[in-house]
């Protein structure tokens, strides 16, 4: 690598397998940078780019257009993801290239503002054992923005990580256990399963108010996700009455809680069942975390303090989350 000059791909100019081989072997990429997820996301345009030097992937950035009347923005999920093992001086013009790249697609744009960019909480170079202490976002333009997330380290053994629940979960968890009426299914990759599925979200948010995500988004977790293995839904039925739903997404060694929905605002019971269920299964599939889901330790009040006690409840470790907003 004796010249200096990047190449930048968008995403729909580049080969899929491209994104998906980086996000692979790439120790900061995670889910977020593979095709299965760019196709699946709802929201936005889609202009997430590779650069690469002499055909190498160097770089992916995960990046979404949101075309407003005054102003449009950018906003990511899972941000950029770096070849970390490039020499000294190849590292520092990629750093200088993708600053001067995204400084340029926002005046091209018309963009004013970068909503959030937030990394993969868990590729491997963020592993507990690994994790950097200085948010490596501040290095490529970004402000320093960090939160925090549950992480349950799945190496110790399942007795041990129960005895780390609190004792409202572990009884909670046990009466459901005995209780003959509840059962817990896996969903199946078809039509039928989406349906109920996506009932119970339109359900849920809407008791939030919160608009639902288009039901095209789970149609693609359930008929793509699904089948290879990515994805594992839980539905937990009293009687016949469906009561409670958990979506974890697995990939390169980690687990991670992704979406859910019940019947009534107090499914927290059921769903306490089902991340458990969700944790002996990731433990027992060879996961080695399983990341329970932001938490907001400064919160005093409200549901955003119920969801932290909620997520707490299940013990492990506090793990930080990299965010920024890119300095235009």
């Amino acid at each position: 690598m004796d010249n200096h000059v990047f190449t930048v791909e968008t995403y729909t100019d580049s080969k899929k397998e491209d994104w998906d081989q980086f996000a692979d072997s790439c120790d900061e990429a995670w889910f977020w940078h593979t095709s299965m997820f760019l196709d699946a996301w709802p929201y936005g345009d889609n202009i997430s780019f590779l650069i690469k030097k002499e055909g190498e992937v160097l770089l992916a950035q995960v990046l979404f257009l949101e075309k407003k009347e005054i102003g449009n923005s950018f906003f990511s999920v899972g941000s950029f993801a770096r070849n970390r093992n490039l020499p000294k001086n190849i590292s520092k013009k990629l750093r200088v290239f993708y600053i001067e790249h995204l400084q340029n697609l926002a005046v091209q744009h018309h963009v004013d503002s970068f909503h959030y960019s937030i990394h993969a909480t868990l590729p491997k170079a963020f592993w507990p054992e690994l994790c950097p202490l200085v948010n490596p976002m501040i290095f490529y333009g970004y402000n320093n923005r960090i939160s925090q997330s549950v992480v349950i380290d799945l190496e110790r053994s399942e007795s041990d990580i129960f005895q780390q629940y609190s004792q409202t979960t572990r009884n909670l968890i046990r009466r459901y256990e005995n209780d003959p009426e509840i059962h817990v299914i896996e969903a199946r990759p078809t039509q039928t399963d989406l349906d109920a599925y996506y009932k119970m979200h339109v359900e849920t948010y809407q008791r939030t108010g919160v608009n639902p995500h288009p039901k095209e988004y789970f149609q693609k977790i359930f008929l793509n996700a699904i089948p290879k293995k990515y994805c594992r839904i839980l539905f937990l039925y009293r009687g016949d009455k469906l009561l409670a739903a958990h979506n974890v997404l697995t990939y390169k060694g980690v687990s991670m809680y992704w979406t859910g929905c019940s019947v009534t605002d107090k499914g927290e019971s059921e769903t306490r069942l089902l991340m458990h269920r969700q944790i002996v299964f990731s433990k027992h599939a060879g996961s080695r975390y399983f990341e329970v889901g932001e938490i907001r330790p400064n919160v005093t009040a409200g549901k955003l303090k119920g969801l932290t006690d909620f997520k707490k409840s299940f013990g492990g470790m506090v793990h930080p989350i990299f965010s920024g907003e890119f300095n235009l």
